[in-house]
């Protein structure tokens, strides 16, 4: 690294901003050391929170001593989440038991939303994630997936000014964690979660307030994981019969 151009230690910084250029001092080829550690210096190595954008490979998706990846879909899973505002919370450590079963799972669970706690109403320690929560009892440790929706022919085309409507109720008898997760080609371009969505209430989840930052163009599915019974009904502005879909794809 050029150490001329690096940031000072414990600037704050912005998506898009240089914090440093690369350089050979040390070996033969143009090089760059990037790391994050959590609670300074000398905390643990994390994986940084948020690496989303255009699809590549997670430039650091081994922890340190492992001898396996912990994401081997190349999708890289940020250890915080963005409420229904789209306000970061996190990050959020994965330890213990929790995070072995995490580690077995190979992030199935997604993203963390909180901390590990002691489990309300029961024995052990919990911690929630995007699709479930994981808890250990002090001798086992379990995964509770919940149910999982699909929506597909979800978009975002700026340029044609289309975007879809999400509409989810909670139909439960009890307040509702809902996460949504959008998915390309199998990759995830962005989520949100609302942790507490009351019963009765509506969440509308509008792609283009959600993935303006993230690209101009989606066209995928949501996936959408609730802790209680949802209603979800789909429009889309303008509205557009499934006839011009292709037209419209090819055309922007």
């Amino acid at each position: 690294m050029d150490p001329g151009s690096r940031v000072a230690d414990g600037t704050q910084v912005e998506r898009g901003q240089q914090i440093a250029l690369s350089s050979n001092t040390g070996t033969g080829a143009a090089h760059l050391h990037f790391e994050v550690r959590y609670l300074g210096e000398n905390g643990d190595v994390v994986d940084p929170y948020g690496w989303w954008g255009e699809w590549y490979e997670d430039p650091w998706n081994r922890p340190w001593g492992h001898t396996h990846d912990w994401w081997r879909s190349l999708d890289p899973i940020p250890m915080g989440y963005r409420d229904q505002n789209g306000v970061p919370y996190g990050p959020f450590q994965l330890t213990g038991a929790i995070r072995d079963k995490w580690d077995a799972l190979d992030g199935e669970p997604g993203s963390p939303l909180e901390a590990q706690h002691s489990c309300s109403g029961a024995y052990g320690q919990c911690q929630s994630f995007e699709k479930g929560y994981i808890r250990w009892d002090y001798s086992t440790t379990t995964y509770y997936a919940y149910a999982e929706t699909l929506v597909p022919r979800v978009f975002y085309i700026a340029s044609a000014n289309w975007n879809t409507l999400l509409s989810i109720r909670n139909t439960g008898g009890t307040s509702s964690q809902v996460s949504v997760i959008f998915l390309e080609n199998n990759h995830i371009a962005d989520s949100r979660t609302y942790r507490t969505l009351p019963s009765g209430a509506t969440w509308v989840v509008d792609t283009r307030q959600v993935l303006q930052e993230m690209t101009d163009r989606f066209a995928g599915i949501a996936a959408i994981y609730a802790s209680q019974p949802i209603a979800i009904s789909v429009t889309h502005q303008p509205p557009l019969h499934d006839v011009f879909l292709p037209l419209v794809l090819s055309n922007h």
